[in-house]
């Protein structure tokens, strides 16, 4: 169908499907290594074009639903299933799809049981880690090979996740280089500053900042450590409670 819902075989013919038709309802298909996939619908072609990936044995002949073909410099992935995402083993499939035309994930964890996303701008980094599962999970996080917050382990409680920054300005003074739990507050009042924080990785976490102005206070929660020019500090509190740390204006 063209974008007007007219019928349109400019792919089809492209790529030499002849025939095709649908079958709608739930039923199981075979996509590359896995077997009985859950689908709600598929596409029908009954000849082999390209490299079949998505198919269907019906009474001893396959009913194809998918394949790969190479075009040009490239490769072009038709997959003609309805599939919802439910189970785990459905994101194996997409993975090996993926993996099939060269796509590799960014992202890479200890434990594939999280799900991470990364948004950046090129520079500021924000990244989401959901734990949808029923325990808790720990994970250390790289992204382009290199591990994240020095290659911390991370521990996401059950059913919950966290939005955590990366080399974000907090103002014109304050550098977020990361941290490795939710920062949800800033307060200035001139002559001191407080960073709100929300224990949501386990009872430490890490802020790894820059401040030209101001200097972490110590208390029986905060331990700050200065590294040339950066401030590490680390937390120590009550997961899913709530941290303040102080500053005071440098003198």
């Amino acid at each position: 169908m063209s974008l007007d819902g007219e019928p349109c075989r400019i792919l089809a013919d492209a790529f030499g499907i002849e025939e095709f038709d649908e079958k709608h309802g739930w039923q199981n298909v075979d996509i590359l290594d896995v077997d009985d996939v859950f689908v709600n619908k598929r596409v029908v072609i009954h000849e082999k074009i390209g490299e079949p990936i998505a198919w269907k044995d019906s009474n001893g002949q396959k009913e194809y639903a998918g394949f790969i073909m190479r075009r040009g410099l490239g490769k072009f992935m038709f997959l003609g299933i309805g599939m919802v995402h439910e189970f785990n083993y459905e994101l194996e499939v997409i993975k090996a799809l993926a993996r099939k035309i060269g796509i590799e994930p960014l992202v890479s964890l200890d434990d594939d049981n999280l799900s991470v996303t990364i948004r950046s701008d090129g520079a500021t980094k924000f990244i989401f880690i959901n734990n949808y599962d029923e325990i808790d999970r720990t994970s250390t996080i790289s992204y382009n090979g290199k591990h994240l917050f020095d290659g911390q382990k991370l521990t996401i409680p059950a059913r919950t996740g966290v939005m955590l920054p990366m080399n974000c300005k907090l103002n014109d003074d304050i550098h977020i280089v990361y941290s490795t739990t939710e920062i949800y507050d800033v307060q200035e009042d001139g002559m001191s500053m407080n960073l709100f924080l929300k224990m949501m990785t386990g009872e430490e976490a890490t802020v790894v900042l820059r401040t030209k102005t101001y200097v972490p206070v110590n208390n029986d929660s905060v331990q700050v450590t200065l590294y040339d020019d950066t401030y590490f500090i680390k937390v120590t509190h009550k997961i899913g409670e709530s941290v303040t740390l102080e500053f005071q204006k440098k003198l």
